[in-house]
């Protein structure tokens, strides 16, 4: 509920830490952000490596920092607008997601404290959507409780990009660092942002 997110970083609830389906919970917490992207005819894309990515972490938490990182890329975007998430590796044990929106974007001088809590944006377009301003700052808690980071980077009028850390399971690493190599199990995983190319038996969102 809003009271326990909106406690400081230190008083979040216990980690639950587990090894789970990347993209099993990045098709759910889509599914629960689609009808407001409908509403406003933001459409919802994803492009990933791989749809047997695992991470370790917390699952219920993790699930939060994706709803609200979607959540605010539909409500700061324009009609008709667009909300991409992709994965690409990051360094070793890590993976780098990005959330980009096409949407009103952030002033350059919002950019270093748009991860404080209570901090809204002082545009008065941005202020006609804003909620009470903890949503990227219970992002920013979360993802640090994982020692992971997360960065913001906009221009005003195009849109923003979110990017942010998520630690890869053991088994996950191993294999992805075997297909580098050229080991059998899969083809070598590309070195930048992922293309449009969905794997076999997996629809895109």
């Amino acid at each position: 509920n809003l009271l326990a997110l909106s406690r400081t970083e230190k008083e979040l609830p216990a980690m639950e830490v587990a090894t789970f389906p990347l993209w099993d919970l990045v098709e759910e917490c889509v599914q629960l952000v689609r009808e407001e992207a409908d509403k406003r005819r933001v459409t919802l894309t994803t492009r990933y490596l791989t749809d047997d990515l695992t991470v370790r972490a917390d699952r219920g938490k993790i699930a939060q920092v994706f709803l609200n990182l979607l959540s605010n890329a539909i409500k700061f975007n324009r009609e008709g607008g667009e909300v991409s998430l992709s994965v690409r590796r990051g360094k070793r044990g890590y993976l780098l997601v990005e959330v980009r929106d096409t949407g009103i974007g952030i002033p350059p001088d919002a950019l270093d404290r748009i991860f404080d809590r209570h901090y809204r944006v002082a545009s008065p377009e941005a202020r006609a959507r804003e909620g009470q301003g903890l949503g990227l700052a219970i992002v920013k808690d979360i993802l640090r409780l994982h020692g992971c980071m997360v960065r913001a980077d906009s221009r005003v009028g195009e849109g923003s990009v979110f990017t942010f850390t998520l630690p890869l399971a053991a088994s996950t690493v191993e294999r992805l660092e075997g297909m580098a190599r050229g080991e059998p199990g899969g083809e070598p995983p590309a070195q930048t942002p992922l293309g449009d190319r969905e794997p076999s038996g997996r629809p895109r969102i």
